[in-house]
């Protein structure tokens, strides 16, 4: 963190003491510093985050590091262990596939009728019937 613990002290007893100067003539004593209390906790976190940010952004502009570096440092490390590690992965099979004899195994596919949407003239004579019955009452 950039600074110390001062700035957020520092930062929240100004925020106190204004807030309670410009809120005294409209308020009770009671109001006012209850005001001032919470502008004193926001602006020590608010000033606490701040320090927390330029922090990090220190440290990140003391180690640049490029991606070429990166990939460099990973393969020396990859270097050194290479030779003590097990690796327990199935490697993919290069190896062609051979075709196989076919044997009869006495399968043969289901072959269905087709249905056909032929009704014939029977069925016809049957639903005009019905038809004519429901329409009589």
């Amino acid at each position: 963190m950039a600074g110390n613990m001062k700035w957020n002290l520092v930062t929240g007893l100004i925020g106190f003491a204004g807030t309670l100067a410009l809120s005294m003539p409209q308020n009770i004593l009671k109001t006012a510093f209850i005001q001032s209390l919470y502008s004193f906790i926001f602006l020590f976190l608010i000033t606490f985050l701040a320090r927390w940010l330029l922090g990090l952004i220190a440290q990140s502009a003391h180690t640049p590091e490029s991606a070429a570096e990166a990939v460099s440092r990973e393969l020396e490390r990859e270097e050194e262990v290479r030779g003590t590690r097990i690796d327990l992965a199935t490697p993919e099979d290069d190896s062609p596939v051979l075709p196989q004899a076919e044997t009869d195994t006495g399968f043969t596919p289901l072959n269905p009728p087709k249905l056909s949407t032929d009704f014939g003239e029977h069925r016809t004579e049957d639903a005009v019937k019905a038809l004519r019955q429901m329409t009589d009452k």
